[in-house]
Formats: structure tokens, C-alpha cells, sequence
């Protein structure tokens, strides 16, 4: 009687055989060898196939920029980049560097603004700071020249040329009409200070001279005289003038009219004159001299109540003057002497 041992459980790997002569089941066989294994694999053993199953995939290797290289790193299991951009270069204030991805280095691109056209006595000096170029200088200052000479800037030399072109501008003649009386003797003398009246000339007057400057009863009346300008270099202007030669009448004592007074006297912007009623509107001839014989005021006037109004005398200077009333009428005439302060 008896029964065979039963045949054991045995691994894929196993086998199992009956020893007869120790009666029992002797189990052969190893489990095949753990394959080496990635950091990232995992190995399984398969009781299905009896082999090891291996699982698991390399991580993917990151993107990475062209100046970057990625190494794995077995005892992280990690990809490790490495590698730094190259840095930025120096550039001027003109210049803009970008980082050009294909050839993996930095382009530098810009150019400095032109140099501006300068005078020749001008500097350009770029700027950095504000990237212009500033301009530096002045002209030198025009010489003082004399009349007749003529600066001009030489651009070639970067001065200026003075040239003596020489005076050919005649003098600005200006001249006025007087009126003088004959002396006691019959006589008038003027000067030409009289007769000018603000002449001019670009390099100045050397003489003024006036022609004829004597007159005599026989010149009474209008006389046309010649006013003579001559500058320092010669040069000659005419102009003309009128002198009214009139009888001595500023000399004369014995007035036509009594009791005629002028208020106030010294006078400042007016006077009143006051005449006999028997003048009442009368017209009245009223001229003011000053002590050369000029004419200084001159203006026709009726009488209102006995009286005449001579406004607008502020512009005289202060001098003593003559005043002519002359009665229209019956051409009678006094002079009297005034004084304006």
C-alpha cells in the first residue's frame, strides 16, 4: 500500500523530479538573473513567460537654447543643462546689439550720425551722453572799420578781410528858409549854422559853407542863397535855401500901438496878447524870432475882445525871442522882446 508523494509547486524556473532513490520529488532550476536595468527602467519578473519584463523610458531631453547643452545624469536621472548666452557686447550710443538665435552670437547694428557741416570757425564734438554731435564756436567779432573801409569774412582764412574801398558818398544836405532884418546901417550878415538844418554825412562834415552871407537894403525881399557841405574826403553836396531880408524893424522904438501888453512874460506854453479895442477883429500877422533871425512861429489870428491866443509855444527852447504883430489891416507893426523859461 502507499501512494507517490505529491509533486511539489515549483516556479516557472523549477523542475521538478522523482528520486527514487531518496523517495522524494528534487526541484531543479534558478530564477533567470535580474537584467541590468537605466535609472529610469523598472524590471518585473513575468511568471507568465518566465523572462523580466523591463518598463520605463529615458525622460525626453528638454529644449534647450543654442548656447545650452543638455547631458543626462544617471545618478539624478535628470537631463543637467549647461552653458551660459554670451554676453551682451558693448556698444555705442548709436549701436543696438540683438541676439541673433541661428548663428548664436549678438549683432550690432546702427551707425553713428553724420558729422554736421561746420563754419571754420566751428568745432563738432560728439556727444555721447545725449549721442549728438554739439558745435562749439562763434565768429570772430567784425573789426571796427572806418567809413570808407569795408570788412568782409574770408571763410578760406577764417578772418576778416579788411579793404579800403575808399569814401564816394557825397553829404546829406539839408537846409531851412530864414528871415533876417537889415541893422540900423542897412546891413544883414548870416552864417551857415543858420541855414543848416541837420546835415549829414557817412564819415563826417569838414565845412559847411553858405553863399552869399552879406546882405544890404538892395537885397530886400526873397534871396536865394547856396548852402555848401564838404566831408574829410572831399566830397561836395549843394543844397538851396531862401533868405527873406526884411527892413529894420527889431530896432525900431517908436511902436505904432500904446498900451500893448503880453502876459505872462516870461512865458512857458502860451501867451496873451493884449491890444487897443480899436483892434477888435482885426487880423493879425504874429511871428516869433529867435535871436539869429529864424522863424520860429507864424500864424494869422483875429482878435476876440481885444485879445490874441498864442498856444502851443512849449516846444520853443528857453532863449529870449523876438515877437512881429502886424496889424493886417492897416500894416501897422509893433516888436516887443519875450523870454520863455
Amino acid at each position: 500500500t502507499g501512494s507517490q508523494p505529491a509533486e511539489p509547486s515549483t516556479e516557472c524556473w523549477e523542475t521538478a523530479t522523482f528520486d527514487n532513490n531518496t523517495c522524494t520529488w528534487v526541484v531543479t532550476g534558478t530564477q533567470p538573473l535580474e537584467p541590468s536595468t537605466e535609472c529610469w527602467e523598472t524590471a518585473t519578473f513575468d511568471n507568465n513567460t518566465c523572462t523580466w519584463v523591463v518598463t520605463g523610458t529615458q525622460p525626453a531631453e528638454p529644449s534647450t537654447e543654442c548656447w545650452e547643452t543638455a547631458t543626462f545624469d544617471n545618478n539624478t536621472c535628470t537631463w543637467t543643462v549647461n552653458g551660459t548666452q554670451p554676453a551682451e557686447p558693448s556698444t555705442e550710443c548709436w549701436e543696438t546689439a540683438t541676439f541673433d538665435n541661428n548663428t548664436c552670437t549678438w549683432v550690432v547694428t546702427g551707425t553713428q550720425p553724420a558729422e554736421p557741416t561746420t563754419e571754420c570757425w566751428e568745432t563738432a564734438t560728439f556727444n555721447n551722453t545725449t549721442c549728438v554731435w554739439d558745435v562749439t564756436g562763434s565768429q570772430p567779432a567784425e573789426p571796427t572799420t572806418e567809413c570808407w573801409e569795408t570788412a568782409t569774412f574770408n571763410n578760406g582764412t577764417c578772418t576778416w578781410d579788411v579793404t579800403n574801398d575808399g569814401d564816394t558818398v557825397n553829404p546829406m544836405c539839408q537846409v531851412q528858409d530864414i528871415l533876417v532884418e537889415l541893422d540900423q546901417f542897412g546891413n544883414a550878415n548870416i552864417t551857415a549854422d543858420q541855414i543848416d538844418n541837420g546835415s549829414t554825412d557817412n564819415c563826417g562834415i569838414d565845412t559847411i559853407t553858405v553863399s552869399p552871407s552879406s546882405f544890404t537894403s538892395s537885397n530886400l525881399g526873397v534871396n536865394n542863397v547856396e548852402l555848401t557841405v564838404t566831408d574829410f574826403s572831399g566830397n561836395v553836396s549843394y543844397c538851396y535855401a531862401t533868405v527873406t531880408v526884411m527892413q529894420n524893424t527889431l530896432g525900431n522904438t517908436q511902436f505904432n500901438y500904446e498900451n500893448v501888453n503880453i502876459l505872462p512874460n516870461p512865458f512857458n506854453s502860451y501867451i496873451v496878447i493884449n491890444l487897443p479895442i480899436v483892434s477888435s477883429n482885426d487880423s493879425f500877422s504874429i511871428r516869433i524870432f529867435d535871436l539869429n533871425g529864424r522863424l520860429v512861429y507864424n500864424k494869422l489870428q483875429t482878435t476876440v475882445d481885444g485879445k490874441l491866443n498864442v498856444n502851443g509855444l512849449e516846444n520853443l527852447e528857453q532863449a529870449p525871442y523876438f515877437i512881429k504883430i502886424t496889424n493886417i489891416e492897416d500894416g501897422q507893426t509893433i516888436v516887443k522882446k519875450l523870454l520863455k523859461f
